[in-house]
């Protein structure tokens, strides 16, 4: 038993290659620390390199910000003149009773000229008393001048391009018909609202 007692033990293999992971990890971090740590000072740049690379940067995003508003601004300026004037309400002395209203789409800057036409295709007028004798529709135009815009019909049968204009307080059609906007009383913002009968 005397000689078992001096031998030293041994370790088994898969516990000697942990301890030597083990070092090596902790060497390769106590050295990235040190490389970083002892490094670190001579990568900062000097106060005046950071001043003028935070000038360009500001310019630089200033510059991203003001060149989409620039222009949309001059690109977009007429259309947003002209919204106004277009939209609104209408009177079709055509079709009398029937809804006739434009509205613009200020995502895409077309117009939806939308409106209602009596189902009995012998009547010309609408029952403002009857929703369910109109038949609703709509069609899209987009402005080509202030005062004239390019309205698809297609979906109705029509042409694809009738040119509109803007005159005064109406909008005339080609073949002559004439629809008078009907201003909004005061305090109001032309919305419609529907009754829909309780």
């Amino acid at each position: 038993m005397a000689s078992l007692a001096m031998r030293p033990r041994r370790l088994p293999n898969h516990r000697v290659a942990r301890l030597l992971l083990g070092l090596v990890a902790i060497s390769l971090a106590l050295t990235t620390i040190r490389c970083c740590t002892f490094t670190q000072p001579q990568m900062v740049p000097s106060a005046a390199a950071t001043a003028t690379s935070r000038r360009d940067m500001l310019l630089r995003t200033s510059g991203l910000v003001a060149a989409p508003m620039i222009a949309s601004a001059t690109l977009f300026s007429d259309a947003a003149k002209a919204a106004p004037r277009w939209s609104g309400k209408y009177n079709d002395p055509k079709h009398p009773g029937c809804e006739r209203r434009i509205s613009k789409d200020n995502f895409s800057g077309e117009y939806t000229i939308a409106g209602a036409s009596s189902r009995d295709k012998a009547q010309k007028g609408c029952d403002v008393n009857d929703p369910r004798s109109q038949k609703r529709w709509a069609l899209t135009g987009v402005l080509i001048a202030e005062d004239t815009l390019s309205v698809d019909f297609s979906s109705k049968g029509g042409p694809k391009d009738v040119q509109v204009k803007l005159v005064k307080d109406s909008i005339e059609f080609p073949d002559g018909n004439k629809w008078k906007k009907i201003p909004n009383p005061p305090g109001t913002t032309g919305k419609i609202e529907y009754d829909v009968g309780r």
